[in-house]
C-alpha cells in the first residue's frame, strides 16, 4: 500500500538507478518497490540493514544500499542529495537498522593500521626531507634549474617572417607571391 512518504520533489518516489536502469524507488508502508526494469519489491521484514553511501564532498547524489537477511545487497544509486533527509527520516520512522549512522562516507583504516602516526618516526621519510632541504639550500632556494635563458630571443627585433601571416593590418611586401 502507498505510504505517507513524499520526497523533495513532491512525489511519493525517489528518482534513482538500479544497475544500469533508471527508475523510481517508492518507500511504502511495509517495504520498498523499484519501478522500471527490473521491478524489485523488498519487504521490511527481509531487510537486515540499510546504508547511505557516497554522500560526502562535492557529489550531488548518494547511493542507498539495502542489505537483505539473505546477504543480497540491492544498491540504488544516483539519488539526489536533497532526498537524503526525507529518506533518512522515513527509514528511522520504520525502525530499520542504518548501518553507517554517524560515520563518514570515507573508509576508515584506523582498525587496519592502528595509531601508526603516534608510533616511531619514519627514518626514511626524515632522510628524504633532509636531502631535499639540503638540495634547496645548495641551489640558493631557486628550484627553477630546468629553465635556461634563451640568449638569441629578442622580441623587439624584426624577423624575416612574412607580415601577412601575423598582422591584421599588413603592409604590402615586395615579393611576387
Amino acid at each position: 500500500t502507498p505510504g505517507g512518504f513524499i520526497g523533495n520533489t513532491g512525489t511519493p518516489a525517489v528518482g534513482c538507478s538500479y544497475k544500469a536502469a533508471a527508475g523510481f524507488l517508492y518507500p511504502l508502508e511495509r517495504g520498498f518497490i523499484f519501478i522500471h526494469k527490473p521491478p524489485i519489491h523488498i519487504r521490511f521484514e527481509e531487510i537486515a540493514s540499510v546504508n547511505f553511501a557516497r554522500s560526502g564532498g562535492s557529489t550531488r547524489s548518494f547511493d542507498f544500499e539495502v542489505e537483505l537477511k539473505s546477504a543480497v545487497v540491492h544498491t540504488f544509486s544516483s539519488i539526489e542529495k536533497e532526498e537524503y533527509t526525507k529518506l533518512f527520516d522515513f527509514i528511522s520512522s520504520k525502525k530499520l537498522r542504518v548501518k553507517n549512522r554517524g560515520k563518514s562516507d570515507k573508509p576508515s583504516y584506523a582498525d587496519d593500521f592502528g595509531d601508526s602516526d603516534q608510533e616511531a618516526p619514519d627514518a626514511y621519510l626524515a632522510r628524504v626531507k633532509q636531502e631535499a632541504a639540503e638540495r634547496d639550500d645548495e641551489d640558493g632556494g631557486d628550484s627553477d634549474d630546468d629553465e635556461s635563458t634563451d640568449e638569441d630571443f629578442n622580441p623587439n627585433v624584426a624577423e624575416s617572417d612574412v607580415a601577412e601571416e601575423f598582422d591584421s593590418n599588413p603592409e604590402p611586401t615586395d615579393s611576387d607571391d
